[in-house]
């Protein structure tokens, strides 16, 4: 199967994991709310001054849209690469500002989780839903920060980042 060069191409390959299709849920009341949040993410992200590409990725629960900023030949290339994954009814078009600071300095990728408003796919998965955004967790990693860890299950995810932080929008996060 080819790999994505993330550097050239906005198509991805499919990576095979087994997903459960079943049960899976509209996030959407009608065709034209799912039409609304579209344009609103694909305007303002038109918008945004920074520099910037999208892709499509094909993943075991849907389509998942990635914003990648930071690529350029400065000497962020050196240092690994932030992805940023929105929460609920959050996505790319939303974390702009985030975006915009992060890519400042490091390589950023910022993925609209499938099953939330935004450019990814509109249904959210039903059965073994924690299960399933892990395996989806892995195949985004997997394109877009390649390591020696590619394959392991969902549960592992965290294993291969050096770092990790939550941002919590709403207000604190629970048990702080």
């Amino acid at each position: 199967m080819p790999e994505l060069d993330l550097q050239h191409h906005h198509a991805a390959a499919m990576v095979m994991f087994v997903c459960d299709s079943a049960g899976m849920t509209a996030i959407y009341k009608s065709a034209a709310a799912h039409r609304d949040v579209e344009r609103w993410c694909t305007n303002r992200l038109a918008r945004w001054p920074v520099a910037h590409r999208t892709m499509a990725l094909a993943t075991c629960i849907g389509r998942t849209h990635i914003v990648a900023a930071g690529e350029g030949d400065g000497p962020q290339q050196a240092t690994p690469c932030v992805v940023v994954v929105p929460g609920t009814n959050f996505n790319a078009a939303t974390s702009i500002p985030l975006a915009t600071a992060l890519a400042a300095h490091w390589p950023t990728y910022v993925v609209d989780v499938p099953g939330q408003p935004g450019l990814s796919a509109g249904d959210r998965p039903g059965q073994h839903r924690l299960t399933q955004y892990g395996r989806w967790l892995q195949e985004v990693l997997d394109e877009v920060s390649p390591g020696p860890t590619s394959g392991r299950s969902g549960a592992q995810v965290a294993d291969r980042a050096d770092h990790l932080a939550i941002a919590v929008s709403h207000g604190q996060p629970p048990g702080s």
